[in-house]
């Protein structure tokens, strides 16, 4: 098999790793992490300190992909699923000002301003744009789409705000325990 290409994460016909089963007699679900990394500036609307300041951050994103079902027998390519990633944080997040719906003087005072001064649109989601507000919504609303016809599904994202500062969500509740890598 060619390298950077997976039988979708080495799994067999029944969707296991026979060399692990062997070992252990566990069929265990195999995944892939993949890490990006962007820089953007956001406020909290409901924080009562310096969060409520416009501040930027050099934000990291791991994604936890997984086999599904169908996928089986396919071969892909990891780095089309990481490409198409990254364009979509490129295209949408990279150097922009993530902002809530609701916080209506910093959304009229960029889009005046990026009229005359910034050639990127402030990025409006929904909600508070906390990392783990930003993790839940990037993991059920933007990347399921992003990959949508590769056959993997995104079963768990963790967005670093800081070193120290992260949140995650996860399809099955369980808390991803992804080191931040230098």
């Amino acid at each position: 098999m060619r390298k950077g290409y997976l039988s979708l994460f080495g799994l067999d016909k029944e969707g296991s790793c026979p060399m692990s089963e062997k070992r252990s007699g566990v069929k265990p679900k195999l995944r892939i992490v993949e890490k990006f990394k962007f820089s953007a500036a956001h406020r909290l609307t409901n924080a009562d300190n310096d969060e409520s300041n416009l501040h930027g951050h050099n934000w990291a994103i791991y994604v936890v992909l997984s086999q599904t079902k169908e996928s089986k027998d396919i071969i892909i390519s990891v780095k089309t699923i990481r490409d198409s990633i990254a364009e979509w944080i490129k295209n949408n997040l990279e150097h922009t000002t993530i902002i809530a719906s609701n916080d209506l003087e910093l959304k009229e005072f960029l889009n005046k301003f990026t009229k005359k001064h910034m050639t990127k649109a402030p990025f409006v989601v929904g909600f508070d744009p906390t990392c783990d507000n930003l993790a839940a919504y990037l993991l059920t609303d933007v990347f399921p789409k992003v990959v949508q016809s590769m056959h993997v599904e995104i079963v768990g994202v963790m967005v670093y705000e800081t070193p120290a500062k992260q949140g995650h969500a996860s399809l099955d509740g369980g808390h991803l325990r992804i080191p931040m890598l230098k």
